[in-house]
């Protein structure tokens, strides 16, 4: 009996162990993780059918699966990426090639980083090279050649996560500029689920371009999910956002929220710039919410670099003047309107935002705008005069 007990024992034992070998491994090794994170993130990676929960399988969502989690106000999980560091001698040629970039030597760097490639380098350093070569192609006015050194630097590998979002935030001023709207928006929505939850920035840098793309509700959505997050985390409402809520109410001639949006820009901007704006024609309202006629803008050919008002030097402060102005037909900047502005001060590795003195830098930011260069809109072969955007930072 006893060895008829033995032999049954076993048996089960065998039974029990070969069923164990037969449930699947965790494909993103991360189950005590996942036994951390709230279930509705928890939802975002697995199955949604019975069965499929069942047997345990994970499944990778769609983008618009994690979109639509994202602005139901879920946290998407992101699994560290553990990597490599670049080696010595790799980063000192790096180092090299960023130096003649800075003294815009950029074919000296570009020479460097293109010996970098003929070796054999590790995903990391590869990406790093090419992310260099972007940066030189895109001071150099070579936006095509910036974009494909960014998209292969993107398709190096797998990198950090903030490597891929720099790589992305590049991609997409690149993409909009030479109007690639699908494109850029296809890079914000990657860009907003690296993030792993809503980004107010981000989302509003959408609305922009669904905007371009005359999806005016969609646009209006965005502009309204970017001001909800602000609310949430108790950030205030940039007024360059009421401005393009304001044109995206005109084009969907909402005439009476448009006018709600006026007023609330009438309390945040100065007496003198508000009145400037209040006299925009819509057409000019449009060209500030991002749009231009036939998709022409007049592209920088050079910039002078502002001149740092001592007030900030003193008080250690950073900031930016978004510059509303006309160029003309030979491409001088003419009738330079402050639109936003935003004054930082630093303090202990923090940056807070005050609104007064907000306009430190306005006038430098006017005088550096006044000096610079554009290749004027073409129309039937001539050059015409445009209106532009453009941003002067001080850091």
């Amino acid at each position: 009996m006893r060895s008829v007990r033995k032999l049954l024992t076993i048996f089960f034992l065998a039974i029990i162990i070969a069923g164990c070998s037969a449930i699947e491994p965790d494909p993103m090794g991360q189950s005590e993780e996942l036994a951390k994170e709230p279930l509705a993130s928890q939802s975002l990676l697995l199955q949604k059918e019975p069965k499929a929960r069942a047997e345990n399988k994970p499944s990778k969502p769609s983008r618009a699966e994690l979109l639509a989690a994202l602005y139901r106000g879920e946290r998407l999980i992101n699994f560290p990426r553990l990597l490599p560091a670049l080696r010595d001698d790799v980063l000192e040629k790096l180092s090299n090639s960023r130096h003649e970039i800075d003294s815009e030597q950029y074919s000296n760097g570009i020479e460097i980083l293109q010996e970098l490639l003929e070796r054999s380098l590790s995903v990391n350093e590869r990406f790093e090279v090419w992310a260099l070569i972007g940066l030189a192609r895109y001071l150099q006015g070579q936006l095509q050649e910036s974009i494909i050194a960014w998209e292969m630097a993107l398709e190096s590998g797998t990198v950090s996560r903030e490597s891929e979002k720099s790589a992305l935030r590049s991609l997409h001023q690149l993409y909009f500029t030479q109007g690639r709207l699908n494109d850029a928006i296809e890079v914000i929505d990657r860009l907003l689920i690296l993030n792993g939850e809503l980004d107010s920035d981000l989302t509003h840098a959408k609305a922009m371009v669904l905007f371009e793309l005359e999806a005016w509700e969609e646009a209006l959505r965005n502009i309204e999910a970017s001001e909800a997050v602000a609310n949430k985390l108790e950030q205030p409402i940039k007024r360059l956002w009421l401005v393009h809520k304001y044109g995206v109410l005109t084009e969907l001639l909402y005439k009476e929220r448009a006018a709600n949006v006026l007023s609330q820009l009438k309390d945040l901007f100065p007496e003198d710039n508000f009145n400037e704006l209040n006299t925009l024609r819509p057409g000019q309202m449009r060209i500030l919410a991002g749009h231009q006629v036939d998709e022409k803008r007049p592209i920088p050919i050079s910039h002078t670099p502002p001149v740092y008002p001592l007030e900030a030097i003193e008080n250690n402060m950073v900031g930016w003047v978004m510059l509303l102005f006309m160029v003309t037909g030979k491409g001088m900047v003419e009738d330079p309107v402050v639109v936003d502005n935003c004054a930082i001060i630093l303090k202990e590795d923090k940056t807070l935002c005050e609104n007064m003195p907000n306009n430190i830098f306005d006038q430098a930011a006017i005088e550096a705008i006044k000096k610079s260069r554009y290749r004027p809109v073409m129309l039937g072969g001539a050059a015409v005069p445009s209106q532009a955007v453009a941003r002067v930072e001080f850091y």
